[in-house]
């Protein structure tokens, strides 16, 4: 199971700037699959933006999978997560930003499955 970092597209961490690791990134922003719906007038909107994002993420993920754009990048992010270290890219981070919802239900996720097969006896670890 790997780390999921949020990092700012605009500004990557040098740590994620390395050629193996482009593989390893997901953009999340606006216009993509994942993208936050809700816009900002001003920086006091942040964390009400990411509040309707939350409850928007939430029913996307109950729906039948009627937006198959969003769960199929959802089942990418997973797989590359099952396997590996993955970075999240959005222009908000380090600022509160709707991919930490992605990145929260990815790690439940993960840890569900983890624990499953560790129980199961077939612990990845």
């Amino acid at each position: 199971m790997g780390i999921i970092t949020i990092i700012n597209k605009k500004h990557p961490t040098k740590q994620a700037q390395s050629t193996q690791e482009e593989l390893k990134r997901f953009y999340c922003g606006r216009g993509s699959a994942l993208g936050n719906p809700f816009k900002m007038a001003s920086e006091s909107d942040r964390d009400a933006v990411c509040d309707q994002y939350q409850e928007y993420f939430d029913n996307q993920v109950k729906a039948v999978p009627e937006n198959y754009p969003f769960h199929n990048e959802l089942d990418l992010i997973f797989i590359a997560a099952s396997e590996g270290d993955i970075h999240l890219q959005c222009f908000c981070a380090p600022k509160r930003c709707h991919c930490e919802t992605i990145k929260t239900f990815i790690d439940d996720l993960l840890s569900k499955v983890n624990k499953d097969l560790y129980y199961r006896g077939l612990n990845w670890e």
